[in-house]
């Protein structure tokens, strides 16, 4: 711990903690004795590293890295378990957990550069490089496939907003990457406009069939397959039934939940670019826009995913009591196709 020479010169011989340690000194001669607990043994941090020296590229929001400090004092010399704390030069690029300690974990939450510092004591030491790059995966479509073929339905001669959202290895949206879209049968339906970050819109002409409109952002694509009808869905024939059957018990009326009643007749005019009442920031139905339309959600049970509440639709539903697949495919290419009063 200390050493003291002949002449009374003390010098520090081993690691104390960050803290430090009292050591009482003695002195004796001629069989006098005396002691002192004043002299204090601690290392002072005087300069820092940072292991590891690069961290390279986090590819993907939620990536993280592993970084740890080790604080020396003015001899080179380790101090034991002395924290930093860690900062970033900008912010909005990685996040640390825990912001003081001796090893922190380094997490990507925005693209960009930044330093990456460990601060010991009152000085700053321990200066390195972070990148965030995200690095796209995977790429998900609207209007979404919901279990059925061919993906979606369109009629001829029609248009319809098409949107890629490009995700990062850990499904974060991708800020920066743009989509080209492309289709197998231009004849059919073909894509417009230059890539964009999120969107195209496809046009049907009078020819029937299929194509395939894909998405494409650096390595990862995504396809929907578009079939192509001269005979587009009625609302009429096709969709109020489905209303009339599963729906009515409960929203038939002036009463009916949230004012929607779905009786034939006025149906139409209570789900169609009306406010949905649980989130007013959609529609109940928005024309040519299935993903965006609020009903959509609540039959297929994912309404909690854009700021709704309540039950699944049918109310109550379990299983094999909601509506199946090509129910809710129906309605949604029926919206996909205009949402006509037909």
């Amino acid at each position: 711990m200390l050493g003291i020479d002949a002449a009374g010169l003390a010098t520090a011989l081993s690691r104390t903690s960050a803290t430090g340690v009292s050591v009482r000194v003695r002195a004796a001669t001629s069989g006098i004795t005396d002691s002192s607990t004043a002299l204090q043994v601690r290392q002072v941090p005087a300069s820092a590293n940072l292991n590891p020296n690069s961290f390279g590229t986090l590819t993907a929001f939620g990536r993280t890295a592993s970084a740890s400090c080790v604080v020396l004092d003015s001899a080179s010399d380790t101090i034991p378990n002395h924290a930093c704390t860690w900062s970033a030069g900008t912010a909005g690029v990685v996040s640390f957990n825990p912001t003081t300690a001796q090893t922190t974990t380094i997490t990507a939450v925005g693209n960009g550069t930044t330093t990456v510092r460990a601060q010991a004591a009152t000085a700053l030491f321990g200066i390195n490089q972070v990148t965030v790059n995200q690095v796209p995966a995977s790429i998900r479509i609207s209007p979404a496939n919901f279990g059925v073929t061919p993906d979606v339905e369109m009629k001829t001669s029609q248009t319809a907003p098409f949107y890629g959202i490009v995700l990062d290895s850990m499904n974060h949206p991708d800020q920066k990457d743009s989509v080209t879209w492309s289709t197998n049968n231009a004849a059919v339906a073909n894509v417009s406009g230059a890539a964009t970050l999120d969107s195209t819109v496809v046009t049907t002409f009078a020819t029937t069939g299929a194509a395939t409109i894909t998405a494409t952002s650096g390595t990862a694509t995504a396809s929907r397959i578009v079939n192509v009808t001269s005979t587009p869905i009625s609302y009429a024939t096709s969709v109020q039934p489905i209303f009339t059957t599963n729906c009515t018990s409960c929203h038939a009326g002036p009463g009916a939940p949230q004012g929607m009643s779905l009786v034939s007749g006025v149906s139409y005019n209570n789900i169609v670019e009306k406010v949905a009442g649980e989130v007013p920031t959609l529609a109940r139905v928005r024309s040519f826009r299935p993903d965006s339309s609020y009903l959509v959600h609540k039959i297929e049970g994912t309404q909690t995913s854009v700021g709704g509440s309540g039950a699944r639709m049918p109310l109550g539903c379990v299983g094999s009591s909601c509506l199946d697949n090509p129910t809710i495919n129906l309605i949604r290419n029926w919206i996909l196709q205009g949402a006509a009063n037909n």
